[in-house]
């Protein structure tokens, strides 16, 4: 923490970030080291939008964590698969954090039985670019008495928490 004591109020938060980032890296060195890196599929997924403590911030986009609008349903998705995701790819893909299982299970040589009736879809098409269409129609979000629709390029928010300034 002691290094980032130039950055105020954002000192916590460039610690976290810097302790992710490190930490990150040394699971990416121990896949290399034990030659896993072509058949492993590293995920980093925020479990939904930032918080403005400690100096955070979601840039344009409106709310925060624990919201529905987009500052709290829009959130970071980096994936890595030497072979089936080409580096530096870049999507506004609407997908959700549901669709990893059936991704990762596909991937891994299993087949999804109907009977799950999951609300995930594999995603690998739009991971390796060979589609920028959105595997759902609609994806629906809720927190406490807030909630929000997205189907295509329309939202629907009902925000229970306009007290609060959110």
């Amino acid at each position: 923490m002691k290094r980032f004591e130039h950055l105020g109020e954002r000192q916590t938060l460039a610690a976290i970030i810097s302790s992710m980032d490190d930490n990150i890296g040394l699971i990416l060195d121990k896949l290399k080291k034990e030659n896993l890196t072509d058949n492993t599929m590293v995920v980093l997924f925020s479990d939904n939008g930032g918080k403005f403590v400690h100096g955070g911030d979601n840039g344009p986009l409106r709310g925060e964590k624990a919201g529905a609008f987009e500052g709290a349903i829009r959130v970071p998705f980096a994936a890595k698969l030497p072979g089936k995701i080409k580096p530096g790819t870049r999507s506004d893909t609407m997908i959700s954090a549901l669709d990893l299982f059936p991704t990762t299970v596909k991937l891994a040589g299993g087949e999804i039985d109907p009977e799950w009736d999951l609300d995930g879809k594999d995603i690998m098409p739009v991971l390796s670019g060979e589609t920028t269409e959105s595997p759902h129609d609609t994806l629906f979000w809720r927190y406490g008495e807030s909630w929000a629709l997205r189907q295509g390029e329309w939202k629907l928010v009902q925000n229970r928490r306009e007290k609060a300034g959110l």
